[in-house]
């Protein structure tokens, strides 16, 4: 499990790698609220090589936490574990994932989506 983290003066980028299951949820799961401090978050989600249901009630949470704080939450580049569960549980609704843009500080090194948009 890891989560590393890049603050700015209105954006936060972390990347999520590892697991991210009802092990780690729980360990996360401040960090990534603290994450919601800022106007803006990115969270790269493309080495997450485990991914559970808790991990998916956490990015619900969070989800639910940053429109309340009327922030801005983006989701880049789920791995193929993310899409599976999503997919799998029927809550593509539910987000919205987008790819790394040439501006994101960390796309190159963090890896990319197929596409725009929900999966």
């Amino acid at each position: 499990m890891g989560l590393d983290v890049n603050m700015g003066m209105d954006c936060a980028e972390a990347s999520l790698s590892e697991e991210f299951t009802i092990f780690t949820a729980q360990l996360l799961k401040e960090d990534l609220f603290g994450l919601l401090n800022f106007p803006v978050v990115h969270l790269y989600l493309t080495k997450v090589t485990e991914f559970d249901t808790a991990g998916l009630q956490l990015l619900m949470m969070l989800q639910r936490e940053a429109v309340l704080r009327e922030r801005k939450l983006q989701l880049i580049a789920p791995s193929d574990p993310i899409r599976d569960v999503i997919v799998l549980l029927g809550c593509e609704s539910l987000f919205t994932f987008v790819e790394p843009a040439a501006g994101m500080s960390n796309a190159k090194d963090r890896g990319g989506a197929d596409g725009t948009g929900p999966i």
